[in-house]
């Protein structure tokens, strides 16, 4: 959040609607097994929401509110993960919140695709190179909304997001050597 970053394409293959391409059905697929209580609750979130963008601005405020970040998660034998996560709001880590945002926007009917990488925010100073550390993984959304095109869903509370920590001056000299 606050953290923009682009994406660049060839001229030939720009981004476009997920109503024109064969895959938008892949982008509103959901598990066959959903549970009734999971799906009330995507009805209580987005009560009163018309468009994407209040979906999208609603699920990001949601779960920020509701969920706290933890590395790491306990759920018991037998239960499916994402459903307990949802519904009995355990200390979670970015893949929950990332998977519970891509399920419950797609209850909702609006496109979206879950994605992993890194949130590199560290720079070398002596020969500015960007540094991705395994510290800077992280899960986020992206979904389709009709005015701005793709946009970056980040519903992990702020404890959970890559933060930026400048590692000493020796330590930057060493990588850059």
């Amino acid at each position: 959040s606050g953290y923009p970053y682009s994406l660049f394409f060839p001229r030939n293959q720009l981004p476009h609607r997920p109503e024109s391409e064969p895959s938008l059905k892949r982008l509103l697929q959901l598990p066959y097994n959903i549970s009734p209580e999971v799906k009330q609750l995507a009805d209580q979130v987005f009560a009163g929401c018309k468009t994407s963008a209040e979906k999208i601005a609603r699920i990001q405020t949601y779960f920020p509110n509701h969920y706290q970040y933890e590395l790491g998660i306990s759920v018991p034998p037998g239960q499916d993960p994402l459903t307990y996560f949802l519904l009995e709001k355990p200390n979670a880590h970015c893949e929950y919140f990332a998977s519970g945002t891509a399920l419950l926007l797609r209850l909702a009917g609006v496109p979206c695709r879950y994605v992993t990488g890194y949130i590199v925010r560290e720079r070398n100073d002596y020969d500015q190179f960007w540094i991705a550390r395994n510290r800077h993984a992280h899960a986020w959304v992206e979904a389709w909304d009709d005015q701005q095109g793709w946009v970056t869903v980040e519903s992990t509370p702020s404890a959970g997001q890559p933060d930026y920590r400048a590692p000493s001056s020796a330590r930057q000299y060493w990588e850059s050597f």
